[in-house]
């Protein structure tokens, strides 16, 4: 029944698509920027990608472990970290 639930054979009667939920309505902006070329919804999602972006720019400039390799992967590390608890990019199961 797990297995169905997943592939959208039963459940709620959404329509989904490998294993995610069916998208109803858009996200609520935190904030919106307004350009020439029209508005700019800065949802919460795209906050914490952000965030996630510069502290992972951040630690790859910044010379915190003695060699360079492990540097590289504590910045991957805290990265994948940051997003995966802010929900940016949640772990779904196969």
């Amino acid at each position: 029944m797990i297995g169905q639930e997943r592939r959208g054979e039963i459940g709620d009667g959404g329509i989904k698509g490998l294993g995610l939920p069916a998208v109803s309505e858009r996200k609520r902006a935190l904030f919106r920027i307004h350009t020439r070329w029209g508005t700019f919804r800065v949802t919460k999602r795209i906050f914490f990608l952000t965030i996630g972006l510069a502290v992972f720019f951040t630690l790859l400039n910044v010379k915190a472990l003695d060699r360079v390799e492990a540097n590289n992967c504590l910045a991957i590390l805290t990265f994948a970290t940051v997003l995966w608890a802010t929900e940016v990019s949640p772990v779904q199961p196969i």
